[in-house]
């Protein structure tokens, strides 16, 4: 698997490609450090970038569109690459983004640019069926599968979620049949087995990418709960990013309330004041809620989401129907912080295959009580899932991920 690869050799200046394009359709809240990290992957290998990006979402408007764009364009790259020629295109709506998408695409191989188009997002059905049925899509294409459909023997027959799942299969045979798909790269681990069979090593290479994360251990636990004005006594279990009924929250808070013992969740991230009201009424009070909850409803920095992870002992991952990676699975790891995890997908995966942490129904508040228990009791068993972690993810860095992107290329 990933963790096992050796770092990869990057090919000599004759033997690159000049241009790509990256096309970026994905409008639903990600970070813009994601698609800036798949930029310089390439421009950092001296390719010329043209970037279009859909910044339809308030999100990605407030943090990339209100920015100075000359800025934004050389936060792409390091000293080194800033004389590549490059581009960069940030469309304010869907539709727009499809006919600037084409129109590039159309230039891209009229122009006789040698180079590839690239999708950050490929499993963004609509967008690259679309473009790979183009006629104007003669370039080489390239692509990351970010999220896997649900297994269809856990969707209706006829439910979206099922059609996605055969139309991506479908785009991938015979994309690949007709060899208009180069490289494709996979976050996931168990969907990179099934591509596999997929493509049946036709002539498409197939890549694992490692989910790309940055959270190294810098202060003790007890420094950085002084520095974040926490408790010093109490176990707490970090539950941290956007925060979700689907994330397993109540349910954690539910089984913390029945253990009447000295443990908390540490709730941390954007959306908390969006489902207070549900959380308030699984504890029954404010004065329980006070008890078994530290709530922050912040948007936090980097040094600060370090100092969060610092300041627990255990990771809630306990999602409801999560399939793909989380990068807090990765950070845990990176800090050898044992986890709690759902029993399925990725997540799953590395709980039962690597014991980097303990993986429960989400919807079972015993089995949720009873690993909270044994991670509580048993220290040299939490290390020990730490250290698995950190052996599993510590190569996760956005560097290894820039370098395994440009693998032969």
């Amino acid at each position: 698997m990933l963790h096992n690869l050796k770092r990869p050799v990057v090919q000599s200046q004759s033997e690159k490609r000049h241009s790509v394009l990256i096309i970026d359709p994905d409008s639903d809240g990600h970070h813009p450090n994601y698609i800036q990290l798949v930029a310089r992957a390439f421009a950092k290998q001296s390719y010329n970038v043209t970037l279009c990006v859909d910044t339809s979402n308030k999100a990605i408007q407030n943090e990339v569109l209100n920015t100075d764009m000359y800025s934004f364009k050389f936060s792409l790259y390091d000293q080194k690459s800033r004389d590549n020629y490059s581009r960069i295109y940030l469309i304010r709506s869907q539709i727009h983004m499809w006919f600037k998408s084409r129109a590039l695409i159309q230039r891209f191989h009229t122009q006789g640019w040698n180079g590839r188009v690239f999708y950050p997002y490929l499993d963004r059905l609509l967008y690259a069926i679309g473009m790979l049925g183009s006629p104007d899509q003669r370039a080489p294409v390239a692509g990351i599968v970010m999220r896997p459909p649900k297994p269809l023997d856990q969707v209706s027959k006829y439910s979206v979620a099922s059609i996605q799942a055969l139309a991506l299969n479908k785009l991938l045979k015979t994309s690949c049949n007709k060899s208009r798909i180069s490289d494709i790269f996979v976050i996931e681990p168990l969907y990179y087995e099934k591509i596999k069979a997929i493509i049946n090593n036709r002539s498409s290479r197939l890549t694992l990418l490692p989910d790309p994360a940055s959270c190294f251990r810098v202060n003790n636990k007890q420094t950085a709960r002084k520095l974040l004005n926490l408790p010093a006594e109490p176990k707490l279990i970090l539950v941290y990013g956007k925060i979700a009924a689907p994330k397993g929250v109540l349910e954690l808070l539910r089984a913390i309330k029945q253990m009447n013992g000295n443990v908390q969740a540490l709730i941390v991230g954007e959306g908390v004041a969006t489902i207070d009201a549900e959380m308030l009424a699984e504890a029954g009070s404010d004065n329980i809620f006070g008890k078994i909850a530290i709530r922050r409803n912040i948007r936090v920095s980097m040094d600060e989401e370090r100092l969060y992870y610092e300041a627990a002992d255990i990771v809630w991952v306990g999602y409801h129907n999560h399939l793909g990676m989380s990068g807090v699975m990765v950070q845990a790891g990176q800090m050898k912080l044992p986890i709690i995890g759902c029993n399925q997908g990725a997540i799953g995966y590395y709980c039962n295959n690597y014991n980097i942490g303990l993986s429960i129904s989400p919807t079972n508040s015993n089995e949720i009580i009873s690993v909270i228990k044994l991670l509580i009791s048993d220290q040299a068993k939490s290390e020990i899932m730490g250290e698995n972690g950190y052996r599993v993810f510590s190569k996760h860095t956005p560097q290894y991920f820039m370098d395994s992107l440009i693998i032969g290329r």
